[in-house]
């Protein structure tokens, strides 16, 4: 079976299941629930590729890219987003839309960067790791005949709305939720280009996931390093992010 068929099965059963999904993500649970629903629908769409590809299909996930050899540069993975980070927070500071947290203002960030990195390559990167076999592996391998950008903006209109129930269930914006969502669809579509970059140029599903992890561990730098750390203006996935 072609690899524009298998992303095409990919696509239907993941947002398909991702629906079914959406109304017991967003019902009020213990907080143990909660993680655990939000972790299912995190992997849904590694869990669904991975029973594509070698239960259904029967074949190699270096195919669709689950390679661990690098290929080309991964280090832009872990350098892209500390400089997008770095950007947000000099934005942030210069339009005073906040300021920085005193209690921090006079430690060094060395500890908390390297904590950040550490994050990044291991559980954040294992989290990720189930997004991006689904949407930069299969879903890539079937749609990469449309040309860069055609591919990596359909990817990232298909990956904003699917990212929606777990905005709402995360209540990100909670002051206004329909900006707050705007801004949302709009970063992952900016994105994904980037991500569709470092997958491609690395010529690995890793190096996406690499960045993947870097980028939400770097989302919580806002919330240590600011006063008020609001979402909708603060944060990579908020107005300065996108700006």
């Amino acid at each position: 079976m072609s690899n524009k068929q298998i992303s095409r099965e990919f696509l239907y059963l993941t947002l398909g299941v991702s629906l079914l999904l959406t109304p017991l993500l967003l019902a009020q649970h213990s907080l143990l629930i909660e993680k655990s629903l939000t972790l299912l629908y995190v992997w849904m769409p590694g869990l669904i590729s991975l029973w594509l590809i070698k239960l259904r299909h029967r074949q190699s996930l270096a195919r669709y890219g689950v390679r661990f050899q690098p290929k080309g540069n991964w280090l832009w993975a872990l350098i892209i987003p500390t400089i997008h980070i770095i950007l947000t927070l000099l934005l942030v500071l210069g339009m005073k839309w906040d300021q920085t947290n005193p209690q921090i203002a006079e430690q060094s960030l060395l500890p908390i960067f390297l904590h950040i990195l550490t994050l990044s390559v291991t559980v954040n990167a294992l989290l990720a790791f189930g997004e991006e076999l689904g949407w930069r592996g299969v879903l890539f391998s079937g749609l990469r005949r449309l040309g860069f950008w055609r591919c990596h903006l359909t990817i990232g209109v298909i990956w904003g709305i699917w990212h929606i129930p777990l905005m709402l269930a995360a209540n990100l914006y909670p002051d206004n939720q329909a900006a707050g969502f705007m801004l949302f669809f709009l970063a992952t579509l900016l994105l994904s280009p980037i991500i569709g970059w470092v997958r491609e140029q690395g010529q690995s599903v890793i190096a996406s996931t690499l960045f993947h992890g870097m980028f939400n561990a770097l989302t919580h730098l806002p919330i240590i390093l600011l006063w008020q750390a609001d979402a909708m203006y603060s944060s990579p996935l908020g107005l300065a992010g996108v700006i």
